[in-house]
């Protein structure tokens, strides 16, 4: 008799495994295409972002003084990001293959952060650009006319420009 029950619980486990493996085969070459086109999209994001030269912008600011201290490039930062970004959604549709709810929902909440982290790394980027340029020219506007307190003047007011386009990113 208990015998029975044991022979019928391991039955009832093959099964389920057995039902499993074609969902588990399945999300396996998803993972493995997201990994391939990851890293096509991935290198050829990077090999745009250094046709147009968008690092020699990014080095003058703030952001490329952290890519530079991390040991990264702007085009392999956003290699990287984009590459992530493919992965994560090649995963969650892996995890929807086999039908985990907890999991799936959680992938969701991520995929639905990961635009507004790009936007605000955007933002970011452009504004710490913009606020490079623009107070560059304003403090050679105070030098060359010669206002008073000029030299605290242009960092100040890159320091308020550059706090408000943090808070703008971060906002994203």
């Amino acid at each position: 008799m208990i015998i029975d029950v044991i022979m019928e619980s391991f039955a009832t486990a093959v099964a389920t495994m057995i039902e499993w493996i074609p969902a588990i085969v399945a999300a396996i070459i998803i993972v493995l295409i997201g990994w391939f086109a990851g890293r096509l999209a991935g290198k050829i994001i990077g090999k745009i972002i250094e046709k147009i030269r968008l690092g020699d912008a990014v080095d003058k600011t703030i952001i490329g003084d952290a890519f530079k201290s991390s040991g990264l490039t702007t085009a392999s930062f956003f290699e990287i990001l984009v590459r992530w970004f493919i992965y994560v959604i090649f995963i969650m549709a892996a995890i929807n293959v086999l039908n985990l709810p907890m999991l799936t929902n959680f992938m969701n909440q991520l995929v639905l952060y990961i635009p507004h982290l790009i936007a605000g790394i955007f933002v970011l980027i452009v504004g710490l650009i913009l606020v490079d340029f623009v107070m560059d020219w304003v403090g050679e506007q105070l030098t060359s006319r010669e206002v008073g307190f000029g030299d605290l003047i242009a960092p100040l007011l890159r320091a308020l420009f550059s706090l408000f386009v943090v808070v703008l990113a971060l906002d994203q």
